[in-house]
């Protein structure tokens, strides 16, 4: 039988509120105190089970499996699950949710410096140099690593239709390419007069690109 509940992974967004994840929960639509269906929206903030599956299971004709317990499944606490509420304006790309969601996953980083007290503050325009810049509406870097010499790069198209992503690393990029989901390397991607890269991705595509650079 079909199950209402689904998985959530950075937000899950409904009647323009949208819930900020930390990790991956389960959600549903549930019937609100009006009785109207769906204008509620629940979350599996934790699930416990005893049992591997169970043979009486109502909503499976056959077993998801033995019904062995799992006596040390439990993980029993303290468990701490974070999560915001972003409300907006229009459906949940015109409203930004994306960007939201990025910055709620990763916030700024703090670490204490190891200069005297007494040392005067340093200026400021080292801290101002990019390293690497995304842009695009919709588009959401997913990973990033060094495989080999090359700089590779992870994409996302968060969006119902095709839209440009461009990118901007510090240095000179003497190559680029296309590579597959496994780092495969694929067609060459021009680079333009100013260093960056300029790629077109269709809706919900995943585009790994990989960068060498001087």
């Amino acid at each position: 039988m079909p199950l209402p509940t689904f998985p959530a992974s950075e937000f899950v967004d409904a009647a323009g509120v949208a819930v900020l994840l930390e990790h991956v929960l389960e959600y549903e639509l549930v019937e609100g105190p009006d009785g109207a269906p769906g204008s509620e929206l629940a979350l599996t903030l934790l699930r416990a089970f005893g049992l591997i599956s169970r043979n009486d299971n109502p909503a499976r004709e056959d077993p998801a499996g033995p019904e062995r317990p799992t006596p040390k499944g439990q993980c029993r606490g303290p468990w701490q699950v974070g999560f915001a509420l972003y409300p907006h304006e229009g459906d949940w790309l015109a409203g930004g949710v994306p960007a939201q969601a990025e910055r709620y996953r990763h916030p700024l980083l703090v670490a204490a410096g190891t200069a005297a007290a007494a040392d005067p503050a340093p200026a400021l325009s080292g801290l101002e140099a990019e390293g690497l810049r995304l842009d695009g509406e919709g588009v959401a870097l997913t990973a990033l690593r060094r495989r080999d010499d090359w700089l590779e790069l992870r994409l996302v198209r968060l969006a119902l239709d095709s839209g440009k992503a461009s990118i901007r690393v510090a240095g000179e990029v003497v190559e680029a390419r296309q590579a597959d989901l496994l780092g495969r390397p694929g067609p060459s991607i021009p680079i333009g007069a100013d260093g960056s890269l300029e790629v077109t991705l269709d809706a919900w595509q995943i585009a790994t690109l990989q960068l060498r650079q001087t």
